[in-house]
Formats: C-alpha cells, structure tokens, sequence
C-alpha cells in the first residue's frame, strides 16, 4: 500500500512539473504565432501596394537564398555556384512538396509553400526551445517570455518566416544546447550533425560542446568504451556533417571545398582577421547611407551583449557566441558598400544574448515595450524593404 501511495505521489509531481512547462510552451507558441500573422498582413499590403503601382517592384518571398534553394529542391546541384547552400533544406523541401503533390512533380508554388512551412515550423521549435533553455538556466517564466518576444521583436527576425536557412539553424542549435546541458550528449549530436548540413557556420557548436562535456565529467578522462564512444558521438557530430557535403562535393564536382571557394569566385568573400574587417568597416562607413550602419549596430549590440554574459551565463554560451561574432566578421566583402552584407541576419542565431536581455527586461514593462516597439516598426519596414525587392540583407 505504501509503496503505491509513493508510486502516485511521485506521478502527481511529475506531473506538477510538467503542467508549468505546458503552459510555458503554450504561451511560446502564442509568441511565435503573433508575428506570422503581422507579416502575413504585411504581405498582403505589399501586394495590393504593387498592384497600385502597376506590379512595379513587387518580388514577394521566392527571391535571393530562397529562390536558390527552391532552384536545388528542383533540379540538385546544377552548378559550381549552387554548392554554396548546403543541401538539408533543399532537402527537406522537396521531400515536403513531395508528400503535399501526392507523389507527382510538385509545382514551384508547392515548393515555396513547403520552403515558408518548413522555416516558421522551425521557428516555433527555435522560439519554444528558447523559452525552455532559459527556464533550464534557472530563469522564471517572466524572463523565459521577455526572451522570446525579444527574440521574435528582433529586427532581422522576419527571416525567421522566410525560405531561408536561419530558423532551421535556430532551432537546432537550440536543441543541442538543451541536450547538452541535460547531459544528454548522444541526442545532442543528432541536431548538431543536422545543424552542420543546414549551414557550415554549425562548427561555432564544437567548442560549446566539448567544453560542457569536459565540464560534465569533471574534467577526467573516461574509463569505459560507453565514455569514450560518448565522447566521440558529441565532438564527431558537426565534422560528421561537414564531411557528408564536403564527400559529395568532391563526387559531384571534384572540389570537398567548394562551398567555400564559391563564396570567393562569385561573392567575393575574402577571410581577414577581424582588426582588417574593422579597418574596412570604417572606411566604408563614410558617405555610406545603405545598410551598413544597421549592421554595424547590431553587431556592436551584440558584441556588447556577449561581453556581458561571462557573468550571467555559462561558458558555452560565450563560446558559442564569440564563435558566432568571429565568423560574422570573418569573410567581408571589400567590394562591396557593405563589407559585412547580411550581419544582421546571420546574429539571429545568436539566442545566448536574448536570454541575456530576457533576465534584463524581465519585470521591467518601462524597459522592453520601447525595445519591442522599436523592434517590431524596425522589422515591418526592413520586411516591406525586402518583399518589394530591396537591396539584400
């Protein structure tokens, strides 16, 4: 009798415990789906506004990375240049429109849809992992909610519903450092491996990993092949990944590194140290009215906030996020106006700093509606920029 009493007992704090955390992803997902619903009123406007306008300058969401992964879903890799997006999303957007055309040949349409769905699934992976990675941390629902609607506020965040990359990688950086802080290494590899097919900056998620694993252990080495494999599994999972493209390459056009030599035959990517990058960033800074000045906001913004969490996060965090900084800065392009093109996209992987100014703003409405607002209007206008064929971000 006793020891069923004690069985119950301990269902019923299971589920105390899970009953919270239901509801903390309820709320996540009702943060995620408010924007969606903006940007596809947003869309909309843009639509009518070109249709005013005689269709003059209306491009939509199937343009730039996008139209190149719709492009790859449909034919494979047709050229040296298309080996510069690696092939998960493509992937996984033939396999949807696959499934959706009921086995016949998908249509364009079909695939952008299936592009759109994959990424805003993923952004609700990336926003609902966020929220339970800071709870995680120790941090109350209020700072867990701060986070993410920082996160969704945040002005680059539209691309987190658009046929690009950047919500896949969220979401499965995310999932990695869940796992990793439960402990769980083995299940950390999955999205690691998955993030290393999805884009090659997933190698910023080594360091983080072998440092929790260290840490975990208490800096010994293992005694057992379990320990050892498990070891192996976590650390091998982002070069496993590289190397599956990098071995395809090399079949299908006899160069294991040509998703970095596109980026310097046809981007015109050079890799300098950081203090050449900051040289650039200043000469082209003067007379420049583009989009050079936002990016380098926001990645002073976040400079600022990776600087501050060595006292509020753990190390990986940091780790993961000076890994992120680094590869920001790390390839400009010198010939164009804005040396570091697309800054401001490639930090919405950088979630370690929105937990940051989640436990910031937390409690403090004075603070963060400002901070939402500003976000939000900033985004709305950078989203119409972009639906109507504006300059790359």
């Amino acid at each position: 009798m006793s020891r069923a009493i004690g069985d119950r007992a301990a269902r019923l704090r299971t589920v105390a415990v899970s009953l919270p955390q239901q509801a903390l992803l309820r709320d996540a997902a009702a943060v995620w789906l408010g924007p969606r619903i903006a940007l596809i009123s947003l869309t909309f406007f843009t639509v009518v506004l070109a249709a005013y306008w005689g269709h003059r300058g209306y491009v939509g969401w199937n343009q730039w990375d996008t139209h190149w992964y719709l492009q790859i879903a449909r034919d494979g890799y047709f050229s040296e240049r298309s080996a510069n997006f690696f092939p998960l999303y493509p992937l996984l957007i033939a396999g949807l429109s696959f499934f959706l055309a009921g086995g016949h040949p998908a249509t364009d349409a079909l695939r952008l849809f299936s592009a759109l769905a994959i990424s805003n699934l993923s952004a609700l992976v990336a926003v609902c992992g966020v929220a339970w990675l800071v709870r995680l941390e120790g941090g109350s629902r209020s700072t867990a909610l701060a986070a993410i609607r920082l996160l969704v506020a945040y002005p680059l965040a539209f691309f987190l519903v658009a046929g690009y990359t950047e919500p896949v990688f969220l979401a499965l950086a995310v999932l990695t450092f869940i796992a990793a802080r439960k402990g769980a290494f083995a299940w950390a590899a999955i999205p690691a491996f998955a993030a290393a097919l999805v884009r090659p900056s997933a190698v910023i998620l080594v360091l983080p990993l072998a440092f929790e694993l260290a840490r975990q252990r208490g800096w010994r080495l293992p005694r057992t092949a379990r320990g050892w494999g498990e070891i192996v599994v976590a650390l091998a999972a982002v070069p496993a990944g590289l190397g599956c493209y990098m071995a395809f390459l090399w079949l299908r056009f006899g160069d294991p590194l040509l998703f970095l030599h596109t980026q310097q035959r046809y981007w015109h990517h050079e890799l300098l140290p950081p203090w050449s990058t900051v040289r650039l960033i200043v000469e082209h800074l003067r007379g420049n009215g583009g989009l050079l000045p936002l990016d380098i906001s926001l990645l002073l913004l976040f400079v600022a906030g990776t600087v501050l969490l060595a006292r509020r996060l753990p190390v990986p965090y940091v780790l993961y996020m000076a890994g992120l900084l680094y590869l920001t800065i790390a390839s400009p392009q010198p010939r164009d106006h804005d040396v570091i093109m697309s800054a401001g996209r490639y930090l919405t992987a950088g979630f370690p700093v929105l937990m940051l100014a989640g436990q910031l703003v937390a409690g403090r409405s004075w603070l963060e509606m400002p901070l939402l607002a500003t976000g939000f209007m900033l985004q709305a206008a950078l989203a119409f920029t972009f639906l109507m064929g504006g300059p790359i971000l």
